[in-house]
């Protein structure tokens, strides 16, 4: 009986959808949601203990900062657990017709559409305003991770060491030693004739 040969496999299709932003598009979306659910508490937490602090009448300012904290705090964090979540899947919805990966227009209009969204309950105007202030918070923020960007790029980057060709007939410059970059002097050793004395 004749040997069964396997047939190979095809290869993997490459296909000109992008690649997901960082993980997987459910994962993604749910780091957002995370991520905005600790920011929200933390920015809440400080400006609701702050305005508890300060609004309180002496002597009980500590038990009015944490009333306050407790009272608002959750609604700020699951209000940017919303925005956040939204954030996310605009991000990747419209990451796919763009077929690019980290771009700034995306992450402006996925802002946009989410402030919007978030905001549909208030009116059209409420849309609008919402839309345009998440809109350009992102641009800022885009603009701000870009220029960081490119000062980590300025401080960490090494240029390229030169590649010595072999038939080149000028020999490489010795390294200069010295103080403040100056070669030393160089050191001369004198003989000195020493007169043979009789030992009395």
């Amino acid at each position: 009986m004749a040997s069964s040969s396997s047939r190979p496999r095809p290869a993997k299709r490459e296909t000109d959808l992008p690649n997901p932003p960082r993980k997987p598009y459910p994962a993604y979306i749910l780091d957002d949601v995370g991520d905005g659910f600790l920011i929200g508490g933390g920015v809440g937490s400080a400006y609701h203990i702050a305005k508890g602090l300060l609004g309180s009448p002496s002597g009980h300012r500590l038990a009015g900062a944490a009333l306050a904290a407790r009272a608002n705090v959750p609604r700020v964090s699951a209000t940017w657990a919303a925005r956040c979540g939204l954030f996310g899947v605009f991000k990747c919805a419209m990451s796919l017709p763009r077929a690019r990966d980290n771009d700034p227009v995306v992450s402006i209009l996925a802002a946009a559409a989410a402030g919007g969204v978030h905001c549909l309950r208030r009116g059209p105007l409420a849309v609008g305003r919402g839309a345009l202030i998440a809109a350009a918070s992102m641009a800022v923020f885009e603009r701000a991770d870009v220029a960081l960007n490119a000062l980590h790029s300025r401080i960490y980057y090494r240029p390229p060491v030169p590649v010595k060709d072999a038939g080149d007939p000028k020999p490489a410059a010795p390294p200069t030693i010295g103080f403040l970059g100056k070669p030393p002097k160089p050191i001369v050793v004198k003989e000195v004739p020493v007169a043979e004395h009789a030992a009395m």
